[in-house]
């Protein structure tokens, strides 16, 4: 796909959720800008900041990017032989899980917190901080209508907590880059998700966009 601004990109459609997204990017600001939209008739607030278990539970929106479109796995800063498909460079694509409390209607909620899984393997495993990254962010509703945008500033794998700066990446016209949309959805009060949605078909059953990106859509920067 180019990336033009103009067109909605489906995430799914479901008996009680749908979704569509649409992305687009700036040469002026050097930005990624995204409009993630879904209907669901039941939206769940809540999240333990710190707590590993639960970064995947309640109603939240959830972004892939892999700035060079590698299409390589990417969990963990992983030592030795790895599982299928997890890579050994944790910082080759990001997830971002956006955490976000849905307001009541009429009102612009611009409280969030973005963070990702880091660490060597499950027995060191952390959470990173990317609020940082995420400018611009808004979320309304409008009844059972969510929509969420914010504008990204992307880097690259060679990404460090200690010095963001220089792993920020200039974007430019015909650069190439893997991007993908999920939703976890959950209808119960316990937070608990029921259902990951997402916005590209996975090379085989089962929920891999999380830690490979080889199913992510390539998107071309253009201009209009």
């Amino acid at each position: 796909m180019n990336i033009d601004g103009n067109a909605y990109e489906s995430v799914v459609e479901l008996q009680t959720f749908s979704g569509r997204y649409k992305v687009s990017w700036s040469f002026e600001t050097n930005r990624f800008y995204f409009l993630v939209e879904v209907v669901d008739d039941i939206f769940i607030n809540g999240y333990e900041f710190g707590n590993v278990t639960v970064i995947y539970n309640y109603d939240i929106a959830r972004g892939f990017i892999d700035e060079n479109a590698s299409g390589v796995g990417y969990v963990f800063d992983e030592r030795g032989v790895v599982a299928y498909g997890r890579g050994k460079n944790v910082e080759n694509t990001f997830t971002y899980y956006i955490h976000a409390l849905f307001p009541p209607g009429g009102v612009t909620g611009k409280e969030y917190i973005v963070t990702d899984l880091v660490g060597t393997n499950w027995n060191d495993v952390r959470l990173q901080h990317y609020t940082h990254r995420f400018l611009d962010f808004v979320l309304t509703r409008d009844g059972a209508v969510g929509r969420c945008k914010s504008s990204l500033v992307v880097c690259d794998s060679s990404f460090n907590s200690a010095n963001t700066s220089t792993s920020v990446v200039v974007l430019t016209v015909c650069k190439v880059l893997g991007h993908s949309v999920a939703y976890c959805d959950n209808d119960s009060a316990n937070g608990l998700r029921e259902s990951k949605c997402g916005s590209d078909e996975e090379p085989r059953q089962g929920n891999l966009r999380w830690m490979n990106a080889g199913s992510f859509q390539k998107a071309k920067f253009i201009m209009r």
